[in-house]
């Protein structure tokens, strides 16, 4: 197993000496470098980023890496395990990736409320997994996604005669962004971008009850409850998907998101009289955008 709770930052850059008349200076970053690589191979055990203190705080490490054809945190090997991704990831430079998961991963990919992906440059993408994931597939992360360097426009940009709007122009062919999620193979448990439940309904956990062994009296046991301080949100400036599916000529295969423990919630009136629909692949609650 391995667990990260320090950070990684790989920064040094190069600055193209004639930049385009109409964008920022184009940026040559190094190719293949890593903040954390799990090369191709067979492996057994968790990979955790974040750490739970003494006091339930959670410590995030941050990976910061600019490179070309780069990943923050790369998983080319096959995991036999879970990987939980609490941390601050970021990314920029052309081709790279914020989590790559090339190989297949036997348990759940987790990405708790809290952690990030933030990742720029053309064709950089912020999650894209490969293989196949035998568990679940949850993200409650805050993602943003940009091809652009400079994110805010130029309010008379569209009435310069000189833009050339061919594709050849930087100015364009900053708009081919790389997407927010990918996937290539099966994910057997669904995929669950989370936040908060659809109105009346609670998790069975939050129901449980225990026994005073000293009165007798019965209430409710807070010990396992679920709840959440935030949603999935993924924002994509360029003309990359907030998620893409794309298994290939093989195709793929996503399971059903478990929902076996949500319930209606007894102490709504206005809780629906019928189960939880929760018969889908893929389940936002969060925003994709």
């Amino acid at each position: 197993s391995y667990t990260q709770s320090g950070s990684i930052i790989l920064e040094q850059e190069a600055i193209d000496p004639d930049p385009d008349d109409f964008a920022e200076p184009v940026i040559d970053f190094a190719d293949n470098r890593y903040g954390f690589h799990l090369d191709t191979g067979d492996y057994v055990g968790n990979i955790t980023f974040g750490t739970i203190t003494e006091d339930g705080a959670t410590n995030r490490p941050v990976i910061t890496v600019r490179g070309d054809n780069s990943a923050a945190v790369a998983i080319d090997g096959n995991l036999d395990g879970n990987i939980i991704s609490d941390g601050a990831f970021n990314i920029g430079g052309q081709n790279s990736t914020g989590l790559r998961l090339t190989g297949n991963v036997s348990g759940d990919v987790n990405l708790p409320s809290g952690s990030s992906l933030n990742v720029i440059g053309q064709n950089t993408t912020a999650f894209s997994s490969a293989g196949m994931i035998g568990g679940s597939f949850r993200s409650v992360a805050n993602v943003d996604v940009t091809a652009f360097q400079d994110t805010t426009p130029d309010a008379d940009l569209s009435s310069t005669e000189d833009v050339d709007e061919s594709a050849d122009n930087i100015v364009q062919a900053a708009l081919v962004s790389g997407h927010g999620f990918v996937f290539g193979g099966d994910v057997s448990g669904g995929i669950l971008f989370d936040g908060a439940l659809p109105s009346g309904f609670t998790y069975a956990e939050n129901l449980d009850t225990t026994t005073d062994p000293d009165t007798g009296e019965e209430g409710l046991d807070t010990s396992n409850d679920i709840t959440f301080t935030g949603a999935s949100s993924v924002t994509v400036l360029g003309s990359g998907n907030s998620l893409r599916l794309d298994g290939g000529a093989m195709g793929m295969t996503v399971g059903l998101v478990d929902t076996s423990n949500i319930v209606a919630d007894p102490d709504d009136d206005n809780a629906p009289t019928t189960p939880y629909d929760g018969d889908y692949g893929i389940i936002n609650r969060g925003n994709l955008r």
